[in-house]
């Protein structure tokens, strides 16, 4: 009886063993598969990304001469200088007298940290009104974002009296013209 004792006694502690190690494996198992899970689910979001960012990429190459023309509708950063004797020159062969007064950028204030900001104009003419007209189309036909903001128009008479009744002078009339202008730049 002892020798059978000493048998379940050995199959008993070998069992706790055994049974200790098959829990101990399943547990180490199921932590593995944990960080399996967690390495599979990282390099999902990876591979997602990658996709997205090659197909930015794509759609960036595909539309590189959509990009290019709207870009073509701001004045660039190194564009002040050229922008502004382009506007000389409408003046010049609008046939009208042309002074820019001021020019004056500021930030879009609805969105401080835009790419753009606006690039403002302020025109004194003196000229006929059919070439102050001239003008003022063709600075509206520039191919920049733009706009006219403020209009103010005078005619100088010089003495002479203005009746609608009267014949037309010979000598057009000179207007003076006082306008401001804004348009899109990139910073």
């Amino acid at each position: 009886m002892e020798k059978t004792k000493k048998i379940i006694t050995i199959a008993i502690v070998l069992n706790i063993a055994i049974w200790s190690a098959v829990a101990f494996v399943a547990w180490n198992m199921d932590n593995r598969h944990d960080a399996v899970i967690l390495s599979l689910s990282s390099t999902e979001k990876d591979l997602k990304k990658d996709e997205d960012l090659r197909a930015i990429k794509r759609s960036l190459a595909d539309n590189v001469v959509t990009l290019e023309r709207i870009n073509d509708f701001f004045i660039t950063p190194d564009g002040v200088v050229y922008f502004i004797e382009l506007i000389e020159n409408l003046g010049d062969g609008s046939g009208i007298s042309l002074n820019i007064s001021s020019v004056t950028t500021e930030s879009d204030p609805k969105n401080k940290s835009d790419f753009k900001e606006i690039i403002r104009l302020r025109l004194e003419t003196i000229g006929s009104w059919q070439n102050t007209y001239r003008f003022l189309s063709l600075l509206e036909s520039l191919p920049y974002k733009g706009t006219i903001e403020q209009v103010n128009l005078n005619i100088n008479l010089s003495g002479e009296k203005l009746l609608f009744d009267v014949a037309p002078t010979k000598e057009p009339r000179t207007w003076k013209g006082y306008f401001e202008v804004s348009f899109l730049k990139i910073k």
